[in-house]
């Protein structure tokens, strides 16, 4: 196997392996409570997006000499203005991230221990997290393609039982939710920018490197788009009870009509927490990072933080676990993919209407979040 080769297939899979996370598990609930052929059309739409996006944003990369991470390239593209706009998107993407693998938690110990009161299941949970963060165990948070295995086994799992029990009435939905309401947490679910630095890295010193990037960054995109399209088939199949987190539905079906065996909510629990607990403690690095060398937090302050702020969240009642996806997905990730599409236009130096094609569709997002919290 030539190096380009090799390259391609773990380009693909990096990709592959940091956007498939946490956001899988609002899908079901999102497509049960919209239509599902608006579901999947969204999906289409989003992984289209996506693929254009981290393409553009892999050509920012390569053209930079410097190392710039997507905070530089925000200062370098937009000046003082695009830094700090930059720094609020990344401390409270992660902050918000973070209280939301405070939530799933709670879903799949629910599976394992459901006796245990919810509030201890978040603080047992929250303490392992920041021990491993505070200790320093860094081997941990960088096995995102274990990570990304651990959720695919979930999936194939889901998928395999589930298919074989959908009939006539599985897509059948209420379209309770607005027209444009899935498309936030499925734009949260393709996210895949923070992996594309290491993925530009391994083609850095080839020929045509953007090229050779391209193809894998698709790839990348796609693989995951599919797989989602999977587990809400399984999910449908599955069980009847649409919860917006997938998992207590999958707890609720339990004892009523034997759809979901023990065996099965046991292996997703355990495989659950343990990629719950390695994704908190990789973002929890990621904000010891920003507030720390970006922000210049004393050491004190940054470590309240870290420890206080998704606890906080989550105990003030900011538990709603679609609530926060699409916050996340329609306002901070819709601003990020505005900011790429015009950094890569005037990397260009002339008028893009794909550009601006692109900047359209996050600004429609950005704007349906924004009015419905109004």
């Amino acid at each position: 196997m030539t190096k380009t080769i090799k390259n391609f297939f773990l380009a693909t899979g990096l990709l592959v392996s940091t956007i498939i996370g946490a956001g899988v598990f609002a899908l079901p609930y999102v497509f049960q409570n919209s239509s599902f052929k608006l579901g999947f059309f969204y999906l289409a739409l989003a992984a289209l997006v996506y693929t254009i996006i981290h393409r553009m944003y892999a050509e920012i990369i390569f053209s930079s000499k410097a190392e710039h991470r997507f905070v530089g390239f925000s200062e370098k593209y937009f000046g003082k203005g695009g830094f700090w706009l930059a720094i609020l998107i990344a401390v409270v993407e992660i902050f918000l991230v973070l209280t939301i693998y405070l939530i799933l938690s709670v879903s799949f110990a629910n599976l394992l221990f459901p006796g245990i009161a919810d509030w201890l299941k978040v603080v047992i949970f929250w303490l392992f997290g920041s021990a491993i963060i505070f200790i320093g165990l860094r081997r941990l948070a960088s096995i995102e393609f274990i990570i990304a295995i651990l959720i695919l086994a979930i999936i194939i799992l889901v998928h395999y039982l589930g298919f074989a029990r959908l009939n006539e009435f599985s897509f059948l939905s209420s379209g309770s939710l607005g027209l444009l309401a899935p498309i936030a947490p499925i734009l949260f679910a393709l996210s895949g920018r923070v992996g594309l630095h290491a993925v530009a890295d391994l083609f850095r010193g080839e020929k045509e490197p953007l090229k050779k990037a391209s193809l894998a960054i698709s790839l990348g995109t796609i693989i995951p788009a599919v797989v989602y399209g999977l587990f809400v088939i399984g999910m449908i199949g599955l069980t009847p009870i649409a919860s917006e987190d997938s998992i207590t539905g999958l707890s609720a079906s339990l004892p009523a009509d034997g759809r979901v065996p023990n065996w099965l909510a046991l292996t997703i629990g355990v495989l659950g927490i343990i990629s719950l607990l390695s994704s908190y403690v990789a973002a929890g690095f990621d904000i010891k990072h920003v507030l720390k060398t970006d922000l210049k937090f004393p050491s004190w302050l940054m470590v309240l933080a870290v420890l206080g702020v998704p606890l906080g969240l989550y105990f003030a009642n900011l538990s709603s676990f679609l609530g926060l996806i699409s916050l996340v997905g329609g306002i901070l990730l819709s601003i990020e993919g505005i900011m790429i599409a015009l950094m890569w236009q005037k990397l260009k130096g002339r008028f893009s209407p794909l550009a601006w094609a692109l900047v359209s569709v996050f600004s429609v997002v950005l704007i349906h979040q924004i009015v419905s919290r109004l």
